[in-house]
Parts: C-alpha cells; sequence; structure tokens
C-alpha cells in the first residue's frame, strides 16, 4: 500500500492542514488455477475488507480524549 498525503502550513502557527490524497494498492499472485475463480476470490475478499471499506468510503468517527480521567475540552466530535 502506498499513501499519498498533502501536508500545508505549520504545526508551530496552528495552521496545519495535513489529508490523505490517496492511496494506491497492488496485489500480485502467483498461482496455478483458474483465472476467474481467483478473480472471483479477490473480489470477494476486497468486498469484505473493513480497512477497505474505511478507506474508500464516508464513516461517521466519534473521539473523544481524556487527561488524568477528565475529558479534554473540544475533543469530542
Amino acid at each position: 500500500m502506498t499513501p499519498a498525503f498533502v501536508m500545508a502550513g505549520s504545526i508551530l502557527a496552528d495552521t496545519a492542514a495535513h489529508r490523505l490524497e490517496r492511496i494506491e494498492t497492488a496485489l500480485a499472485i502467483t498461482a496455478d488455477g483458474d483465472v476467474g475463480e481467483i478473480a472471483a476470490a479477490v473480489d470477494q475478499a476486497e468486498r469484505m475488507c473493513f480497512v477497505l471499506d474505511a478507506l474508500q468510503r464516508a464513516h461517521p468517527v466519534t473521539r473523544s480524549t481524556s487527561v488524568n480521567g477528565a475529558a479534554l475540552d473540544g475533543s469530542s466530535t
């Protein structure tokens, strides 16, 4: 997997803005078997992969941060 990021701004100036631009994957299979069956198995595996699903589709994200058991202000979205 190869990610590409866009990073701009400054952490010190509180203007940092970073985002993931794209991810490239490559799967190389060496096998003695029916290519159609292998393609079907790869397709099914990709459809069942939680990581690919999380990367390809937007999902609600809930965050929270606590320090010494107390909620950190502004950490929940």
